[in-house]
């Protein structure tokens, strides 16, 4: 609605939603933009971190046959990749959030700006985490470890009589 003041001007009355939400269409756009580049990019380093578990899995399968002929169960084999996994990802976080801290601190002289909120670092660490514990439970589900062919791990080690898938504890 426009009104005209005493002095003469033209004055246009707008409700605060609608000034607001003008104001702050293009930093909302923006958000979205971040928003999804971050998702894109959770989902590329998820897919990463699938992969090279996959292909970490897939070239232990011979030592995985020998475990197993060894007897060792599908969880003594989960347990050992699973922490070798958390090894992995202790060392990366700790480097990790060494690394964005001292970023931040740089950022925060270089740029005034605001100190990055603590609780985001640990967050990273978990949710990579939890990525790679998800990968590694994909990873052994595909290799199927319940049908896999322990005279086959044995015979490439030289034993062609299959002694090693007969073994017992």
């Amino acid at each position: 609605a426009q009104l005209q003041s005493q002095a003469g001007f033209d004055l246009e009355v707008q409700p605060f939603d609608e000034v607001r939400d003008a104001y702050f269409q293009t930093s909302r756009a923006l958000v979205w933009l971040l928003l999804t580049v971050a998702g894109v990019v959770v989902a590329i380093t998820a897919t990463g971190i699938a992969g090279l578990t996959g292909f970490w899995v897939q070239q232990r399968q011979r030592q995985i046959g020998i475990r197993r002929a060894l007897g060792a169960r599908r969880r003594d084999i989960l347990r050992l990749f699973q922490a070798e996994n958390l090894v992995i990802v202790l060392v990366g976080s700790c480097c990790g959030l060494a690394l964005a801290w001292g970023i931040n601190l740089l950022l925060m002289q270089r740029y005034e700006l605001p100190r990055l909120p603590w609780v985001y670092l640990p967050l990273g660490a978990a949710v990579l985490f939890v990525l790679g514990q998800l990968a590694i439970l994909l990873s052994l589900q595909t290799l199927d470890l319940a049908t896999f062919n322990l005279i086959y791990g044995a015979g490439q080690l030289g034993d062609s009589a299959g002694l090693i898938g007969r073994c017992t504890l």
